[in-house]
């Protein structure tokens, strides 16, 4: 994640103007020379792993230094939920962003594909699972080789699994045929 960092060193000056700041390459925002040995900014998100941090002055010149992007998840529950999503997950470790805009949670199963971020801190994470259910709509719009279009189901095959829905349609409309026939009797 992102976030301000500190840097200490020597010879920055005590002018932000004369100063940039990258931090894997991309700038460092709202420059804050504290002193001539420390300044301060803060860094764009960035995933895990180790990341060069180059400061850059007009007249002193440059220099870089590595510094590591911390994700480290310790624990995460409950590990029994409802298979129909809506269960609050926790996770606790380290390295977590501050706001939930900054965290996507996905999983690698086919049914479960999302956590929504409710909470987030540095070291503490509550997301809710996504709603896993999906409607299938069937209605008897498909052909048939006998009768013609609206005489099958059309999807013919669906595979549904626990907590899907199923909506059955069936449209008349301009299948059925009426036939009205009128009789005129004179009495005499």
């Amino acid at each position: 994640c992102g976030g301000g960092i500190s840097i200490y060193g020597d010879n920055f000056g005590t002018q932000d103007s004369y100063l940039s700041i990258l931090v894997g390459g991309l700038p460092c925002v709202g420059i804050s020379v504290e002193s001539n040995t420390h300044l301060k900014c803060t860094a764009a998100t960035r995933p895990p792993g180790i990341t060069p941090v180059t400061v850059i002055h007009d007249t002193n010149g440059s220099g870089t230094i590595n510094i590591t992007y911390v994700l480290v998840v310790e624990s995460v529950g409950p590990w029994i939920g409802s298979s129909l999503g809506g269960s609050l997950l926790s996770l606790t470790g380290e390295g977590f962003c501050s706001s939930p805009v900054d965290v996507m949670i996905t999983f690698s199963h086919p049914r479960v594909t999302s956590c929504d971020v409710e909470y987030v801190n540095d070291t503490y994470m509550e997301c809710r699972i996504a709603s896993t259910s999906t409607q299938h709509d069937v209605d008897n719009s498909g052909y048939s080789s006998l009768y013609g279009y609206g005489y099958n189901w059309s999807p013919n095959n669906i595979t549904i699994l626990v907590g899907d829905t199923v909506v059955w349609s069936w449209y008349g409309g301009q299948l059925i045929e009426y036939q009205v026939i009128e009789i005129n009797e004179n009495g005499s």
